[in-house]
């Protein structure tokens, strides 16, 4: 104890030589987070721009996979990517090209032409659940967190 007393003074002077924070790291950083002084190296983008290129990938691969090509003078499937040779190249090629998963071809987009208005509810339903779910995530993030050593809100209000 006595010789802590004793290094007191000198933990005050490398304390002010090197500006040690008290406070932890979690909380400075949702401090500054909150008061605009976060790093802007980790604001800069979304957060879901890391799966952005994920997801352009997928979707070249699934249009690869349902390659059309014109032999003389009509549309043939050709897929790409996988071998001649296998099960699923040559179901691709009896379909034409038609990637059928939960009622709706996965080469189409949702304003492509469909052949009916019921064609297109499958695509409509997938993008109304992904806009919920996306509502539904930052309504999560937005709430009050409540941790056991202090309260905090992680929005701006």
């Amino acid at each position: 104890m006595i010789a802590m007393q004793k290094l007191q003074p000198e933990l005050k002077k490398l304390q002010q030589k090197y500006k040690v924070r008290k406070t932890p790291a979690p909380q400075r950083r949702d401090d500054e987070a909150l008061q605009g002084r976060g790093r802007q190296s980790a604001w800069w983008m979304p957060a879901d721009a890391a799966a952005n290129p994920v997801l352009i990938m997928l979707y070249g691969v699934i249009k690869g996979l349902a390659n059309k090509v014109l032999v003389h003078g009509k549309l043939v499937s050709l897929p790409r990517y996988i071998p001649t040779g296998s099960k699923m190249y040559h179901d691709l090629v009896r379909s034409g090209g038609q990637i059928k998963s939960f009622g709706m071809d996965l080469n189409l987009k949702l304003f492509s032409v469909h052949s009916s208005f019921l064609a297109q509810i499958p695509f409509i339903l997938f993008v109304l659940a992904a806009v919920g779910l996306q509502y539904f995530q930052m309504a999560q993030l937005n709430t009050e967190i409540v941790r056991p050593d202090r309260r905090c809100r992680l929005n701006n209000s």
